[in-house]
């Protein structure tokens, strides 16, 4: 069994976790595996508290059957309500995992004595898979899929911002254009993305989500601190942007070298690999180059050395964003492994 520690050759590791994935892999659910098992002689049990996948919502009853036998009890989705609710496929785990949208704050940040709360129900997105009679399903209690908007309005206003002024002034025009047109700035996302982010590459995008998505990120991470929702699956829709940037965090939260992160974080292309075409496809609809289906190790090394250099670590990252140090030493006692 893999065991996730730094005083443990990493090369070792990365080779046993090999086989580790091999045993959680369902066709139906692209770029899934477990983060960094636990050591069975810390944590009592050889079964990982965390996994990390591509959308679920194309899975299959029999995937999600097997999935549901691992033991899950939450699902944490990068994504907006908006974005999942208009999503296809079948999303049979609805029967079982409630969707619920996650409440961020406006205009500032999470404090570390916060914890996640939940939109009111009366606004909530209800899945129609979702019998919530009592709280409870045909086949018991409703476990919860957490959905969380990493592109809120002080993300995209910050990008706006962050703009040349010449782009800035041309993205106005293309807005108007799509107010009057009434396109929800389809136009105006296409055209900052093959204008600038396309130029600038995956690693602006990953910036932008540390600097101006904290409280998105600091929501995921504060609900791995609460035992009873693990084991737990994190994903986006690919599984390689967002995920790959919350599961990274967790990673050095738990001491994992930048190496070691860089190098888990590329292992989306292989998990990708059976739907690079259908990948392709949808990131070449938005405006993005093929660069974005992409997950290079040098893109995650580059990222981590930019939170070093801006932050001073990710551990001074995470106190910054809310996510303290007594979060910081539940979550390595949640995910089975010695406190710093």
């Amino acid at each position: 069994m893999a065991v996730c520690r730094r005083n443990i050759g990493e090369k070792n590791t990365l080779l046993e976790n090999i086989s580790v994935h091999k045993m959680y892999r369902l066709k139906s659910l692209p770029n899934l595996r477990p983060v960094c098992p636990p050591s069975p002689e810390e944590d009592g049990s050889d079964t990982p508290r965390l996994f990390r996948s591509s959308r679920p919502d194309y899975m299959t009853q029999d995937d999600a059957d097997t999935l549901i036998s691992w033991g899950i009890q939450s699902i944490i989705d990068c994504r907006a309500t908006y974005i999942y609710k208009d999503a296809g496929g079948d999303r049979v785990l609805d029967s079982i995992f409630q969707p619920v949208d996650v409440q961020l704050p406006k205009c500032r940040k999470i404090k570390s004595s916060e914890t996640v709360t939940l939109k009111d129900e009366k606004t909530a997105y209800i899945s129609p898979r979702c019998d919530m009679r009592n709280g409870v399903n045909s086949q018991g209690p409703v476990k919860k899929h957490f959905l969380i908007n990493f592109s809120t309005t002080a993300h995209r206003t910050n990008i706006f911002l962050s703009l040349p002024w010449y782009i800035k002034l041309v993205a106005v025009f293309v807005a108007i254009v799509d107010l009057i047109m009434g396109t929800d700035m389809h136009y105006l996302h296409i055209f900052v993305i093959r204008s600038v982010l396309n130029k600038q590459g995956m690693i602006r995008v990953y910036k932008d989500f540390i600097d101006y998505s904290q409280t998105s990120i600091c929501s995921a991470l504060k609900l791995l601190t609460d035992e009873s929702k693990l084991p737990a699956l994190v994903n986006c829709a690919a599984g390689k942007d967002r995920t790959g940037i919350v599961v990274a965090l967790v990673l050095a939260c738990l001491g994992m070298s930048k190496e070691y992160i860089a190098e888990d974080y590329s292992k989306s292309e292989e998990g990708l690999s059976s739907v690079q075409q259908w990948l392709e496809k949808e990131m070449k609809s938005y405006g993005f180059s093929k660069e974005f289906t992409l997950a290079k190790a040098e893109t995650m090394l580059e990222l981590l050395d930019y939170i070093e250099k801006r932050y001073g670590s990710v551990e001074e990252y995470l106190q910054v964003i809310g996510f303290g140090k007594e979060d910081q030493d539940t979550l390595r006692r949640n995910l089975g492994h010695k406190s710093e």
